[in-house]
Parts: C-alpha cells; sequence; structure tokens
C-alpha cells in the first residue's frame, strides 16, 4: 500500500517562503521577535529553483553562500532538497547532515536546522534506519521545545516518523503516543492556518498515519485514524478553493482501506460494500486505486480480479518512472505473481516469474553501480571541500602546499595505480575461473537434460497399435528440455486404453512426476480394470507422501473395439472434442473430477458413450489453447473446434500436423510457454 509521502524538507521550505510576512506581522503584533524574516534572497532562490537546471542551481546556492547572502545551514538544506529531487538518496542524507553540523547564528539558521532534522529523520525511515530515526528526532524534538521555536507542522512531521519507526519496532504503546501528538500539531496548525496546501498536508499525515497501521496488519488502531481522515476531508471540501480531485482521491482511499480492515475482521459482506463504495469514485478506476485495490481484492480470495488489476502494472510502473530495484520488485511484482498463481492462470504466474528474475539481475546490477557511483562522488566532494579549507587556512604556505600536494597526489596516484592493476589481475583471473567453472557446469547440466529428454520420450510409443478398422497418432513437445506431459496406449485384446495427461509444473521434477504417472497407467490397464477404478487408484498412489503438492489431470479412456462403445473418465483434463453430429464436431460435455495426486480417498467417476465408431476423437493438453504469440494472445478453444469442424480427416496423423502447424503461425515466433501434447483416434 503506498504511502501519501509528503517530502517535509520542500512543504516546509515552501511554507516558511509563502507565509513569512504573516508570520512577521503577527509576531510584531504580539511583541515577539520573529523567527524567520523573508527577504530578496528568498524571492531569488524560489524562482531559480522552478526555472534553473541543476548546474545552475547548484551555482546560484553556491554564489550565494559565497556572497553571504546564504547561510551554511540554509545551502546544505537547499542542496539536499535538489538531491531528493533527482532520488539520490545518499547525497541527500550527506547534505542534510552537513546542515546539522553547521554552528547556529541566528532564528534563520535554527530553523532551517529544524528543517533538515525533519528531511533526515524522513530519509532514514525510507531506509529502514529505525534506531537513528528515533535517535534524531527525539533529540530534535527536546531541543525545539527547550528553544520554544520550530513551527508546528514541523513537529507533526517529526513526531509522525517517530512514531513509525516505533510501531516498526514492535513498540506500539510509544507508537499511538507519538502518532497522537502528531495529530495534534498537525490539527493545531490546520485550525490556524486554512490555506488549501496546509489542510492537505494534514490529511495526508493522518492518511499515512492509518497506512502504517494497515501495513503492520495492526486492523484494530487503523479505523480510529480513517475517521479522522473523513472529519479532516469535509473540513477541507468546505474551502473555497477545495480541489475535487482531491476530495474524491481521500474519501475513495478511506473506502478501499476500511475494506481492507473490514476483509481482515471477517467481515466479508461490509469490506465488499465499502469496496464497491470505492469503485464509484474517480480513485477507485484510477490506475493508484486498482493498484491498492489488490490489498484488498487478496485477502478477499478475488484472485481473478486481482489478477486483472495487476495487467496495468507495466503501464503503472511505466507512468510513475519506476526502474526495476529490488524493493519495488517485492512490492509491485511479488503480488502479480501470485495473483496470478491463486487465480489459477499458471502460464501468467511463470511468465511473470520470468520476469521477475530479469528484473532482479538488472536491478542488483543496477544497484551496484549506483552505489559504486553515488559513494565515489560523495567521496570526491568531501575531498575537494576539504582541500579548499585547508588552502584557505593555509594561504600563506600557497606554493609550498601545492608543491607537497602534487607530491602527495602523484604518491597516491603510483599506489592507486599498483593497487588497481593487481586487483584487476586478480579479478580477471578469479573471473577467467569462474566463467570456465560455470560453463562446464552448463555443459554438464546440459548433457543430463539431453539424458533426461531422451529417456522421458522413449516413455512415451512412438509406435501405435495396428489393427483393422483402427487410425491413432499422437505427439507430445515439451516446452523445455524435459517436460511434464504424458500420453500413453496399448492394446489388450478387444480393449484399447489410452490416456491423455498433465502434470503441474514443468523441467525435471514434472517430468519425474511423469514417469511414476504413466508406469502406474500402465500397470493398472494390464489389469483389465475400467479407468474410473484406474484414476482412483492413480491418486491414492501419487497423493500418497506428495509433500510438493503436485499433481496431474488426465484423461482415460478404454475403447471397446468390436462395438465402439467408450468408457472414460476426466480427471480435471480439458474436455477433449469428438467429430461428427449435426455440428460436425463438439467438446465432450463431461461430469468434473479432481486433478490426480491431490487428496487421498477420492472416488472418480467413469462415464460413457454407445458407440464412436466413425467419429474422430481428439485429446490434448492446455499447451494446445494456451499457446501464445508475441503479444500473449491465446490460440484458443473456439479456434481449435473451427479448425476440427473445417479440416478433412484422412488420418489421425494428418490432423495433428495440420494442428501443430496451424499453433507455429499462431506463435510468430514467440517462445513456447507450455508442454504440448496431442492424441487423435478414430475407429471404423
Amino acid at each position: 500500500m503506498k504511502q501519501l509521502r509528503i517530502y517535509i524538507m520542500l512543504w516546509a521550505t515552501m511554507v516558511v517562503v509563502a507565509s513569512c510576512n504573516h508570520q512577521q506581522q503577527s509576531q510584531a503584533d504580539a511583541g515577539t521577535q520573529p523567527t524567520y524574516v523573508a527577504n530578496h534572497v528568498d524571492s531569488l532562490v524560489t524562482i531559480g529553483l522552478d526555472t534553473l537546471n541543476l548546474d545552475q542551481k547548484m551555482l546560484l546556492i553556491d554564489s550565494l553562500e559565497k556572497a553571504g547572502q546564504l547561510s551554511g545551514v540554509r545551502a546544505d538544506n537547499l542542496r539536499g532538497i535538489l538531491y531528493y529531487e533527482l532520488g539520490k538518496p545518499r547525497f541527500e542524507e550527506y547534505y542534510y547532515k552537513r546542515a546539522l553540523e553547521h554552528q547556529v547564528k541566528n532564528d534563520e539558521d535554527r530553523h532551517f536546522r529544524y528543517v533538515s532534522a525533519a528531511a533526515l529523520v524522513s530519509v532514514y525511515m525510507m531506509k529502514s534506519d529505525y534506531e537513528d530515526a528515533l535517535r534524531l528526532g527525539l533529540s530534535i524534538i527536546d531541543e525545539m521545545k527547550n528553544t520554544s521555536q520550530g513551527s508546528d507542522m514541523v513537529m507533526a512531521k517529526i513526531y509522525n516518523c517517530i512514531g513509525s519507526a516505533q510501531l516498526s519496532l514492535g513498540r506500539q504503546s510509544e507508537a499511538e503516543a507519538s502518532f497522537e501528538k502528531a495529530y495534534d500539531y498537525g490539527l493545531s496548525q490546520a485550525k490556524t492556518k486554512l490555506d488549501r496546501s496546509t489542510q492537505e498536508a494534514v490529511a495526508n499525515d493522518v492518511c499515512n498515519i492509518a497506512i502504517y497501521y494497515l501495513n503492520a496488519h495492526q486492523y484494530n488502531e487503523a479505523p480510529l485514524w480513517l475517521n479522522r481522515v473523513e472529519e479532516l476531508t469535509d473540513s477541507y471540501a468546505k474551502l473555497p478553493d477545495a480541489d475535487p480531485d482531491y476530495v474524491d482521491d481521500l474519501r475513495g482511499r478511506v473506502y478501499l482501506y476500511r475494506a481492507v480492515v473490514l476483509e481482515n475482521g471477517k467481515r466479508h459482506a461490509e469490506a465488499a460494500e465499502a469496496y464497491n463504495k470505492c469503485l464509484k469514485t474517480k480513485f477507485g478506476k484510477s490506475l493508484d486505486g486498482l493498484y491498492d485495490a489488490t490489498d484488498y481484492l487478496m485477502p478477499a480470495h478475488r484472485y481473478t480480479e486481482a489478477a486483472d488489476n495487476f495487467k496495468l502494472l507495466d503501464r503503472m510502473l511505466a507512468e510513475w518512472g519506476i526502474v526495476p530495484s529490488l524493493d519495488n520488485i517485492q512490492q509491485y511484482m511479488f503480488p502479480k505473481f501470485k495473483a496470478n498463481a491463486e487465480a489459477g492462470r499458471k502460464d501468467s504466474a511463470i511468465a511473470m516469474g520470468f520476469k521477475i528474475l530479469d528484473a532482479l539481475d538488472t536491478a542488483i546490477v543496477a544497484q551496484k553501480r549506483s552505489d559504486a557511483a553515488e559513494l565515489a562522488t560523495i567521496y570526491d566532494t568531501q575531498q575537494k571541500e576539504t582541500e579548499i579549507a585547508r588552502q584557505q587556512a593555509q594561504i600563506a604556505n600557497k606554493d609550498y602546499e601545492i608543491s607537497r600536494q602534487r607530491n602527495i597526489g602523484l604518491i597516491i596516484a603510483i599506489v592507486l595505480l599498483l593497487v588497481f592493476f593487481a586487483i584487476y589481475t586478480m579479478a580477471r583471473r578469479r573471473a577467467a575461473q569462474r566463467l570456465a567453472n560455470m560453463r562446464a557446469v552448463q555443459e554438464r547440466i546440459e548433457s543430463e537434460l539431453r539424458i533426461a529428454r531422451d529417456i522421458q520420450m522413449s516413455m512415451v510409443p512412438h509406435e501405435f497399435p495396428q489393427r483393422e478398422g483402427l487410425d491413432l497418432y499422437a505427439s507430445m513437445t515439451p516446452a523445455r528440455e524435459v517436460g511434464g506431459d504424458l500420453y500413453d496406449c496399448l492394446l489388450l485384446d478387444d480393449s484399447l486404453y489410452f490416456c491423455v495427461g498433465d502434470v503441474s509444473g514443468k523441467g525435471v521434477p514434472a517430468s519425474l512426476f511423469m514417469a511414476q504417472a504413466t508406469r502406474l497407467f500402465r500397470a493398472l490397464a494390464k489389469q483389465h480394470m475400467m479407468p474410473a477404478t484406474i484414476a482412483t487408484r492413480l491418486n491414492d498412489e501419487l497423493a500418497e507422501n506428495n509433500e510438493s503438492g503436485m499433481f496431474v489431470t488426465m484423461f482415460i479412456g478404454m475403447l471397446h473395439m468390436q462395438t465402439g462403445h467408450l468408457d472414460f473418465c476426466n480427471a480435471g483434463h480439458n474436455p477433449p472434442a469428438i467429430g461428427g453430429g449435426q455440428s460436425h464436431g463438439e467438446f465432450l460435455k463431461m461430469e468434473p473430477n479432481a486433478p490426480i495426486g491431490l487428496w487421498q480417498g477420492l472416488q472418480y467417476e467413469g462415464e460413457e458413450i454407445a458407440n464412436i465408431k466413425h467419429r474422430a476423437l481428439f485429446v490434448y493438453s492446455d499447451g494446445l489453447t494456451e499457446a501464445e504469440d508475441l503479444q500473449q494472445n491465446q490460440f484458443g478453444e473456439k479456434r481449435l473446434l473451427d479448425l476440427l469442424q473445417n479440416t478433412r480427416f484422412d488420418s489421425a496423423q494428418q490432423v495433428i500436423e495440420t494442428l501443430k502447424a496451424e499453433v507455429e503461425v499462431h506463435r510468430n515466433g514467440a517462445e513456447p510457454n507450455d508442454d504440448l501434447t496431442m492424441m487423435c483416434l478414430m475407429v471404423k
């Protein structure tokens, strides 16, 4: 659940500049000394930050600081703001720390010291450094109370961060007290300043407190804060310049977050009602609303709706400017994977899994590069500033210092060059050795997988029963080196036993499960059992000690060659298609049975067709209907049935080869996303 982030440093600076004249007048009326008075420098800084590029902004700040128009405290505060805007938290943290290290010379310095401290506490919270956030936040609060200076809004924001840190550390009673203080200070500011920006800032802070409790799964505490958000929203809506879209956004969030609270409290009907109210708002239909709605849909087990909402994830990430990082992958991509998996969209879940793997690789490399670049730049900045200070302090010995620094720099450069060369040489050797080891391991794995594929393919028949009047052909194409699909057929006297199955998952685990299922099917068929009995016995054997939770869907049939009578049992598999009839082909309508291998003790129901002579029977796995093209459009059951109805039956092999060709045309270069197995038979 995303927080309504109010960036302390930006907000506080804007409020100070905008309200300084009002403060000066009101304090003068009261006979007190104003804490901060605006001047032409404020106007110059405000215009510069709005219009200049980064280099020009930095040059402006440096020039004003050197001219004595900006103090060191305020200059470093502004630098921290600029690096926040660039999304570089290391630089942001560095300059806010520097702002706190300057000597405070007047009320203006003290004000920007408190603003910088509030910003630094927020930075600590964003990187989950709760101890430092508490240490700095509590010390600044004490300092502000002792000096009787600092705005209520800054106090509110620091207490807000302190409460969040305490809640994250499991100190719930302390967090409640801190949140109440944040609320009191914010409410005090809201009552004295009725401008729109202040009202929005207070409402957002209170909404964030509700979100903190929801993220911590403290569902009993969240309703109080949601009620307060609702009260603040109603008050804000009465302002003459109130933004109706902002009012809609807050009300939509309140409805949605209440739905989350009610759902986790097992009050499902009330939760659904609150969620329906959210859907009627603009927020509920927005990208943010659709994404946040998954926090309700997932615990409500409405996985299909959640998965549909997650279809917008790529578009949302692009609009928010979010690039792959470890935090973003965990926050945005993992829930999409779970939603598709729980919704039964296994191919979409698997595709998302591969996207997560790719994104993880990109994020890890980017993180390392970003960290190294930031640290190197910070180090370089520190070195330059230290050198400037040293030269200013020892200006009398300038020539000597320059010569001395050159010699030291030359020695350091030579040492660094030697160290770099040694490290580079060692790294190259280690990398070459690792690469050689990886290639050897890869070649061994590929060799073993080729052997496994050959073994697996040898387990399914490639020569089919030959008997007058019988035309049977089957094909299996794994999506990877080894797969989880299976088919089998054997002719026992006048009975033809056959099956097609699809094991959950792919790769080596699925192939092992497939081998076991194939072996058991053959053993049971040779005992002349009925298909339903075979399914029941298979389920009991495969479900025993099945800790991995794997299963197989199967269609099992027994065809009486003399009469054309078909006995069959469908265990959670795709319905086969049968030719003939008025429609020239249709999907069989069958009783539902559970997949095989999940629960022991199930009794599977069998069915029968009196005579299928002269009618082609086509059995397949979902790798056919769910085959995807480059745009992830599926082949589909409708296209399959149209092809079967309009394809002349010359032979079973001809039907299967035709469909394989149609699937390749549909994929149009896309990699197979699932194993593909087909069987076609006809008795004349």
